[in-house]
C-alpha cells in the first residue's frame, strides 16, 4: 500500500501517499470509530437518577385541604404531569434549547461539527449539547464536562433516546431543569415568576422563562431587563418560523410582568409554630426522617381551620 518510492514521480509526490494509502488509513478510522461506539455502547449504562433531581418540597394544607399553610423544602421543586400542559409550555423550551429536538436521536452532529469548528477558530467557546443531553445532565449524577464525559454524556442520550418517547423525555426535563430564583421545575418557576400555576402560563411567559434559562441568574427580568427582552424575543422568533406559534400569536405577544421576588420565611409567624408542629409529628407518629420530609414532595393536610386560627391571632 504504501508504494515507496514511486517511481516515474517527481521528488515531491514520490514520496506523498499514494491513494490506496489514503484510502486504508480513512477506512481504518471509520472501523476504528465504530469499534469504539458499539464497545461503549455497551459498556456504558444509564446511572441511577441524582437524588437531589427526584426531591420536591412537601406542602402543608390547613383542613379544606387546598389553603396552603406551607412547605419544607429542601429543594423547590413541584413535580407535575407536565404533558398536561400547554403545547407551547414544552414547544418554547424546544425553540430555545434544542430546535432538533424531535429529529435528532438524543445528539446533533451538526451542532457537535458547529461548535467544534468554532472553538477551533478561536470563537466564544459553544456547547452542543440536545435538550436530551440537557436532562442526563440535570437528571444523572454520573456525568462529568471533560471530553470523555460529554462523550459518555452522548452514548447515554442516544440509549435514553431509544428507550424514553420525546413527550417523556421533555415532560421529565421540565420537571428537572433551574429556572432561577431557586425554582427547579416548571411549576415552582411558573410560581417563582409569574404567581401561578404552570397549567396557567401564556405564551409568552413560557417564552421568558425558556429564554433566561441558560443563564438565569444573570438574565431575570429584575436583574437585566433588557437582555431578557432580546432572549424574550428570541425565543418568539423561532417559534415562529418552526411554527408553534401563528403570525397573530407572534404579533400579539407581549414582555409579561413578572412578580417580585420574596424570600419565604417558613417558620415566621404564628403559622410557623404550626408548621413546627406538623413537622415533629410527621417524625414522631408517621415515623419520617427529616430528609423524606424536606425532599417526598409531600401533601400534608392538618386538622387546623384556617377561620379559626385568623381568628384566635387576631
Amino acid at each position: 500500500l504504501l508504494n515507496y518510492p514511486r517511481a516515474g514521480k517527481g521528488p515531491i509526490h514520490r514520496w506523498l501517499p499514494s491513494w490506496r494509502f489514503v484510502l486504508g488509513a480513512f477506512l481504518l478510522m471509520i472501523a476504528a470509530m465504530a469499534t469504539t461506539f458499539i464497545i461503549a455502547y455497551n459498556i456504558i449504562k444509564i446511572p441511577a437518577p441524582s437524588e437531589f433531581a427526584q426531591a420536591q418540597s412537601t406542602t402543608v394544607y390547613y383542613a379544606d385541604g387546598q389553603t396552603k399553610m406551607g412547605t419544607f423544602a429542601e429543594v423547590n421543586r413541584t413535580i407535575i404531569d407536565a404533558s398536561t400542559l400547554p403545547d407551547y409550555v414544552g414547544n418554547a423550551v424546544i425553540a430555545s434549547e434544542d430546535r432538533s429536538f424531535y429529529t435528532n436521536n438524543g445528539v446533533d452532529p451538526k451542532g457537535i461539527a458547529r461548535a467544534f469548528w468554532n472553538n477551533l477558530r478561536g470563537g466564544a467557546t459553544q456547547g452542543a449539547s440536545t435538550l436530551t443531553q440537557q436532562y442526563i445532565k440535570n437528571y444523572y449524577v454520573d456525568t462529568t464536562s471533560s471530553y470523555v464525559g460529554k462523550f459518555k454524556q452522548a452514548i447515554m442520550a442516544i440509549k435514553i433516546d431509544r428507550e424514553m418517547s420525546k413527550q417523556d423525555i421533555l415532560d421529565s426535563y421540565l420537571n428537572t431543569v433551574y429556572f432561577g430564583r431557586g425554582a427547579y421545575g416548571i411549576e415552582a418557576a411558573a410560581q417563582a415568576f409569574f404567581g401561578h400555576s404552570a397549567s396557567e402560563l401564556t405564551a409568552s411567559e413560557s417564552a421568558l422563562l425558556a429564554g433566561i434559562m441558560p443563564a438565569p441568574s444573570a438574565w431575570d427580568p429584575a436583574v437585566d431587563p433588557e437582555q431578557a427582552q432580546v432572549r424574550f424575543q428570541r425565543v418568539l422568533d423561532f417559534m415562529l418560523a418552526d411554527d408553534y406559534i401563528t403570525q397573530s400569536e407572534y404579533d400579539s405577544a407581549a414582555m409579561p410582568e413578572t412578580t417580585t421576588q420574596q424570600t419565604d420565611e417558613v417558620y415566621a409567624g404564628p403559622g410557623g409554630y404550626i408548621l413546627q408542629l406538623v413537622r415533629s409529628e410527621l417524625v414522631a407518629k408517621a415515623g419520617m426522617t427529616t430528609e423524606q420530609i424536606d425532599t417526598g414532595g409531600y401533601r400534608i393536610t392538618t386538622t387546623i381551620n384556617k377561620t379559626d386560627q385568623d381568628a384566635a391571632v387576631a
